[in-house]
């Protein structure tokens, strides 16, 4: 009885992330490139978020370069909170 109850809670978990997964709006690429530059306050670290390639170079500080296809890079996030860069893919975006 509990291995069945274990199994069942293990289905219904990834049943629900897998869904979740999809009920976001899906964005397709324009075939657009484009270079974004954001401006940020100072921060010591970075945490990012997503599927996406991160290249970190040394520049002028404050300054980020964004790379990609024009339609997407506007659900981009970038904000510095406790000192830490987030770059991440706005909320219920795929």
């Amino acid at each position: 009885m509990k291995k069945s109850t274990i199994i069942t809670a293990f289905i219904l978990m990834i049943t629900y992330t897998s869904c979740a997964q999809w009920s976001g709006e899906r964005i397709k690429g324009n075939g657009d490139n484009t270079t974004v530059t954001r401006n940020t306050s100072n921060y010591n670290g970075v945490h990012c978020a997503g599927f996406m390639n991160f290249k970190l170079v040394k520049g002028t500080e404050g300054t980020i370069t964004m790379r990609g296809e024009s339609n997407l890079l506007e659900y981009i996030i970038t904000e510095v909170k406790d000192g830490e860069l987030h770059i991440k893919v706005k909320d219920k975006v795929n």
